[in-house]
């Protein structure tokens, strides 16, 4: 099975078509939940799983491979702090506070992404980088895709 989120798919949301699963990232809560045609199935999620700012480096990485996204920068020149994406690339803002790590509120086009929250802490160990995964994984992944998704729109 492959797992594959992109801004430029023909639909937002998760769906599969031909045994690959996709999340189209973007687009309205509207957008993710209309039917689609065709060869595609839409996927719905059955569980709400907790997500919490990723506060460190690594957090944002790994949640980031987990995610399908290939382009990762850190530094300490980024306006914004802690761990966002903005169009299909991901940055860690460095040597910002716990709030402006955790604010929903960035500049432009950015997005912050979270991380997935076990037993109330960040779930950071990400078995490799590559967009194959079990389909356990492939499950978790899309739901907590789509719980990103709603906290930030």
């Amino acid at each position: 099975e492959s797992f594959l989120a992109s801004t430029d798919l023909p639909f937002k949301g998760c769906f599969m078509e031909e045994g690959k699963t996709y999340f189209g990232l973007g687009g309205s809560q509207d957008d993710m939940s209309t039917e689609i045609s065709g060869n595609r199935e839409r996927l719905w999620c059955v569980e709400e799983i907790p997500v919490i700012p990723c506060l460190r480096v690594e957090e944002c990485d790994n949640r980031r491979k987990e995610l399908g996204i290939e382009t990762f920068q850190a530094g300490t020149d980024f306006p914004s702090k802690g761990c966002f994406i903005e169009g299909t690339n991901s940055f860690f803002g460095m040597e910002g506070t716990a709030e402006e790590m955790s604010t929903d509120d960035l500049p432009g086009s950015q997005k912050r992404l979270f991380c997935v929250a076990t037993n109330g802490n960040p779930r950071t160990n990400t078995s490799s980088a590559v967009a194959v995964f079990s389909v356990a994984t492939l499950v978790h992944v899309m739901v907590s895709t789509m719980m990103i998704y709603a906290f930030l729109h």
